[in-house]
């Protein structure tokens, strides 16, 4: 009997940096072809060794997330606080218990960031709104939005949905909801390594 190979990502590292006098988001990787391909599509990108920098203007941190998380794990935690605004919006504060819910499960810090992440892009879709009584086909929708002006792929459709399904259901101890948006199906990739809670879950 063969054993399988689990093979983990390479790691991209997002940090505030000065050059030149300006701002920038620098972006650490391992040394990776698809890493860098992937990178050199990002608007005004400048790479110097292992590293390039993005512009912090403009930069769009789930935006980013979208693009890369597939091809590495990302870990954005120097650039909490840091980034600007946009259009005088303020982030909203991640529930209380979600974090620490995440945690306690054990599952991987991976994906505690893009959940985190994604999250909180969704309650920024609803601000203003009590994210306890917002509907399943609210939620549904919402999905569908996402798939239609975003393109999002199946990965990033399931880590949404699974990072809104576990505040419902994990966070609030709701029972589990049922979404008519069909989810999408795995995309055939080396597997990544999960933490044993994560696989029970």
């Amino acid at each position: 009997m063969r054993m399988k190979v689990y093979q983990s990502k390479p790691r991209i590292t997002l940090s505030p940096a000065i050059r030149d006098g300006q701002k920038y988001v620098e972006v650490e990787f391992d040394e990776d072809d698809a890493i860098r391909l992937s990178l050199s599509k990002e608007k005004g990108v400048r790479f110097e060794g292992d590293r390039a920098y993005l512009p912090e203007e403009g930069f769009d941190l789930s935006g980013f997330f979208d693009r890369h998380v597939e091809t590495a794990y990302i870990n954005y935690s120097a650039l909490k606080n840091t980034l600007p605004k946009k259009s005088g919006k303020t982030s909203p504060a991640i529930p209380p218990g979600y974090a620490e819910t995440l945690r306690q499960l054990r599952y991987s810090e991976h994906t505690v960031r893009a959940y985190t992440v994604y999250f909180r892009e969704f309650q920024q879709y609803f601000a203003g709104r009590n994210l306890r009584y917002i509907r399943p086909e609210e939620i549904n929708a919402y999905i569908v939005h996402l798939i239609d002006t975003r393109r999002i792929s199946s990965c990033q459709q399931n880590l949404r949905i699974n990072s809104i399904k576990f505040y419902f259901e994990k966070v609030l101890g709701q029972e589990r909801k049922c979404y008519e948006v069909k989810r999408a199906k795995r995309e055939r990739t080396l597997p990544d390594v999960l933490s044993k809670e994560e696989i029970k879950s």
